[in-house]
Protein backbone atom coordinates (compact mmCIF):
# COMPACT_ATOMS: atom_id res chain seq x y z
CA UNK A 1 0.00 0.00 0.00
CA UNK A 2 3.08 2.42 -0.25
CA UNK A 3 3.04 4.75 2.27
CA UNK A 4 0.46 3.74 4.29
CA UNK A 5 -0.21 5.75 7.63
CA UNK A 6 -0.76 3.67 10.96
CA UNK A 7 -3.20 4.52 13.71
CA UNK A 8 -0.98 6.83 15.11
CA UNK A 9 -0.58 9.07 12.18
CA UNK A 10 -4.34 10.13 12.18
CA UNK A 11 -6.17 12.23 14.84
CA UNK A 12 -9.05 10.92 16.23
CA UNK A 13 -11.52 12.53 14.29
CA UNK A 14 -9.59 11.24 10.97
CA UNK A 15 -9.84 7.31 13.38
CA UNK A 16 -13.42 7.84 13.67
CA UNK A 17 -14.51 8.32 10.19
CA UNK A 18 -12.79 5.46 8.84
CA UNK A 19 -14.56 3.41 11.80
CA UNK A 20 -17.65 5.00 10.40
CA UNK A 21 -16.93 4.20 7.14
CA UNK A 22 -16.11 0.72 8.08
CA UNK A 23 -19.44 0.29 9.62
CA UNK A 24 -21.90 1.45 6.96
CA UNK A 25 -20.46 -0.73 4.49
CA UNK A 26 -20.96 -3.95 6.90
CA UNK A 27 -24.18 -2.75 7.51
CA UNK A 28 -24.83 -2.20 4.13
CA UNK A 29 -23.98 -6.04 3.79
CA UNK A 30 -20.61 -6.39 2.56
CA UNK A 31 -18.30 -8.97 4.36
CA UNK A 32 -15.82 -8.43 7.12
CA UNK A 33 -13.40 -9.07 4.99
CA UNK A 34 -14.36 -6.98 1.59
CA UNK A 35 -14.98 -4.55 4.07
CA UNK A 36 -11.81 -4.40 5.72
CA UNK A 37 -9.72 -4.55 2.57
CA UNK A 38 -12.02 -1.55 0.58
CA UNK A 39 -11.03 0.79 3.63
CA UNK A 40 -7.63 0.16 3.55
CA UNK A 41 -7.27 0.80 0.25
CA UNK A 42 -9.60 4.20 0.72
CA UNK A 43 -7.81 5.17 3.30
CA UNK A 44 -4.34 3.43 2.72
CA UNK A 45 -4.10 2.27 6.13
CA UNK A 46 -2.66 -0.81 7.25
CA UNK A 47 -4.77 -4.34 8.36
CA UNK A 48 -3.12 -3.83 11.87
CA UNK A 49 -4.20 0.71 11.90
CA UNK A 50 -7.39 -0.59 11.28
CA UNK A 51 -7.95 -3.29 13.61
CA UNK A 52 -6.45 -0.84 15.97
CA UNK A 53 -9.04 2.12 14.86
CA UNK A 54 -11.98 -0.72 15.01
CA UNK A 55 -11.36 -1.59 18.01
CA UNK A 56 -10.75 2.07 19.74
CA UNK A 57 -14.44 2.66 18.32
CA UNK A 58 -15.86 -0.34 19.55
CA UNK A 59 -14.31 0.27 22.67
CA UNK A 60 -15.28 4.01 23.04
CA UNK A 61 -18.81 3.42 21.53
CA UNK A 62 -18.09 5.62 18.71
CA UNK A 63 -20.60 6.29 16.69
CA UNK A 64 -22.72 4.77 14.49
CA UNK A 65 -22.35 2.38 17.13
CA UNK A 66 -24.51 4.17 19.73
CA UNK A 67 -27.18 5.46 17.08
CA UNK A 68 -30.38 3.23 17.39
Amino acid sequence: MGSSLNRDSYPKQKRQEVFQALVVLQDDGMSWKDSRYAICKRFSITSAALLDIEREGINDDWPPLHVA
